[in-house]
């Protein structure tokens, strides 16, 4: 195992994380170390470790060591009533493992998958759930969080005027081509890619925006940095210089101030037609019929996108060919079209159409869950939820050629699906046996 300055660095991240939980509390130290992961390791870095354990990502950085403190301390999971999202993502964990024990893969390649796939899906998830589920906890980590990414407005504006270049000199990393677009350049920082960077800033814009909302009720607003962030995150957005967060950005303002707690009704539609136009070009259509029709004949933009539109068409084959239950982990790969971009062509090649079902129930059974205004229109967490869930429908409709459901995303979703759940984790909440908190 060679390691290089940045695989140290995701190491001591890891390490650190774990050893912080431990002496602090998992609930105190694993919430910050999403965002600090998310915005500060470095991108596209993966850390390989002898044995069944995964190579981890700047996210699995952070999901293993909660893996970790979730087993730790157990009864912290106990204690949480499930629900139907916690189902479908145990039955979409379940439904990769049995693919791959279908396929043949073998017990120790499966266990190795099981690992990876709960630091990819399933922690991030269980630990919003667990550590970020009240509404004290929320309130005490969102000024981190924004100011953090305010920050970022620095480093953005830095590469926005010469180009990405940070990633290059604090860890390192191959700078590649800096193709500019309208006399600028489009920020990376510590992104894997400027459109990955714009998704989340479009989410820290809307988030941002609903948290204001509270506070603008409660009349704690004039006492708050929300003002000044506010205006910050909007440039961050249009920085990325791509159509993508911008239209993501329309999309999600429009469905949170029009539509409100049935703000999840057009974002669920809206993702499912994303899958359906999926289904409709890797079973039975062509998506260069698509790319033809979008007139996607030249620039930087329009190759991307066909790129995409060829991967279906290229393992639309492999698919039909392990339609239920795909191929396992590790899926075949074409010599001349190797990279998947897209999260529901991986998960079908995967776990067949059984786990990429599973799937987009969990997305769509999380942004239904996390709308919810329980009679109380300012209630913070589904303030916050509506914005999450309209971003999470568009992220579900471009997922047949985009990967931006991240574990970040899983985590915060975690957090905000957690009301009415009668969860509880502290010893303080727990003052007798006869004594139950209901939450907020």
């Amino acid at each position: 195992m060679e390691l290089g300055f940045p695989h140290l660095v995701l190491l001591l991240f890891m390490a650190l994380t774990f050893l912080g939980g431990l002496v602090w509390g998992p609930e105190k130290v694993i919430p910050r170390a999403f965002v600090l992961a998310l915005f500060l390791l470095p991108p596209g870095v993966t850390l390989s470790i002898p044995g069944p354990i995964p190579a981890l990502d700047k996210m699995g950085a952070v999901s293993f060591p909660a893996l970790l403190l979730l087993l730790v301390s157990g009864k912290q999971v106990v204690r949480l009533r499930w629900n139907l999202c916690d189902t479908l993502g145990a039955l979409f964990v379940l439904s990769l493992v049995f693919a791959s024990l279908a396929a043949g893969k073998g017990a120790y390649a499966t266990g190795s998958r099981l690992i990876s796939i709960l630091v990819q899906f399933f922690v991030p998830y269980l630990a919003g759930r667990v550590w970020l589920g009240e509404e004290e906890d929320l309130e005490d980590w969102l000024p981190f969080f924004f100011a953090l990414a305010a920050f970022y407005i620095l480093p953005m504006a830095a590469e926005f005027f010469r180009g990405p270049f940070l990633a290059h000199v604090v860890y390192g990393l191959p700078q590649g081509p800096t193709p500019g677009r309208f006399g600028f350049f489009r920020p990376r920082v510590f992104f894997y890619t400027p459109l990955f960077l714009g998704a989340v800033m479009t989410l820290v814009f809307g988030l941002s925006l609903a948290w204001r909302a509270k506070l603008r009720e409660t009349g704690e607003d004039e006492t708050s940095w929300l003002p000044l962030q506010i205006p910050l995150f909007f440039l961050a957005v249009l920085m990325s210089l791509s159509r993508g967060p911008v239209l993501g950005m329309v999309i999600m303002l429009g469905f949170f101030y029009l539509f409100r707690e049935r703000a999840w009704i057009p974002s669920s539609l809206l993702g499912l037609a994303g899958v359906v136009l999926f289904l409709w070009m890797v079973l039975g259509g062509n998506g260069w019929r698509v790319s033809s029709f979008l007139g996607l004949q030249g620039g930087d933009l329009s190759q991307s996108l066909a790129y995409r539109f060829l991967e279906v068409d290229t393992y639309s084959p492999f698919v039909r060919r392990a339609l239920w239950l795909g191929w396992g982990n590790p899926i075949p790969r074409d010599a001349w079209v190797p990279i998947i971009d897209g999260t529901l062509l991986l998960v079908v090649m995967e776990g067949g159409l059984v786990a990429m079902g599973l799937y987009v129930a969990w997305i769509v059974s999380m942004i239904k869950r996390s709308v919810s205004l329980e009679g109380d229109p300012f209630a913070l967490r589904p303030l916050l939820g509506g914005m999450l869930a309209a971003q999470t429908g568009w992220l579900l409709f471009s997922a047949w050629g985009d990967a931006f459901i991240t574990p970040f995303h899983l985590f915060l979703a975690g957090a905000l699906v957690s009301r009415e759940t009668g969860f509880f984790y502290r010893e303080d909440a727990f003052p007798g046996e006869d004594e139950v908190r209901t939450g907020p």
